[in-house]
């Protein structure tokens, strides 16, 4: 039982190492221009190691989006989506600080711009399928500039607090500042029903 625990170590060690490897070619150069040679060469890893877990370059991206994603939808469950709390952005923007590397990828022009829209999009379906619950006199039509708008300044805000932020930032503090403004923005445009 011992060696094949080994085994899984091991293997959860070069997946692992290839991934942070491919993120970091990714921060100089889009996906398609990264060769396995050249990931092999920056990971230490050779390329029979690299067939053993992965066949092409996208497969490791592939990887690598599916737990980015998986990331955010953890965090989306636990969030109630029609008053956003301090919480929610906080585990966002910690996840961020503590993937560096993967924040830049994320937001990046070298990344692929199919990252975004999926992200953007399932956020977006969350929000608007809670949003909905709370005020059945919207459509998904009426809400699609309140998002925009809401997504564009979270996105921007949390680009800045990445880049601006020194080694121990104020995670708490950012996260209030994101669920205080987009509360705001979301009880400014849709003010709550008054009770019957």
């Amino acid at each position: 039982m011992r060696k094949k625990e080994n085994l899984d170590l091991r293997a959860q060690y070069s997946r692992s190492v290839l991934k942070r490897g491919l993120v970091a070619l990714l921060l100089d150069k889009p996906l398609d221009q990264i060769s396995i040679s050249e990931l092999c060469k920056a990971c230490g890893i050779n390329r029979g190691t690299f067939y053993h877990h992965y066949s092409d370059i996208r497969d490791v991206y592939n990887e690598i989006e599916k737990e980015f994603f998986s990331q955010i939808e953890r965090r989306l469950d636990m969030a109630d989506m029609t008053h956003v709390d301090c919480e929610f952005f906080s585990s966002l923007l910690r996840y961020f600080f503590d993937n560096p590397n993967l924040a830049q990828v994320v937001y990046s022009e070298t990344s692929s711009s199919k990252l975004m829209i999926r992200v953007r999009s399932m956020v977006r379906n969350r929000v608007y399928e809670s949003l909905l619950v709370r005020h059945p006199e919207y459509t998904f039509a009426d809400l699609d500039d309140l998002f925009g708008y809401i997504i564009g300044g979270v996105i921007s805000s949390i680009i800045r607090l990445l880049s601006t932020s020194q080694k121990n930032p104020d995670i708490r503090k950012g996260g209030k500042m994101l669920a205080a403004f987009t509360n705001t923005l979301i009880d400014c445009y849709l003010p709550r029903p008054l009770a019957a």
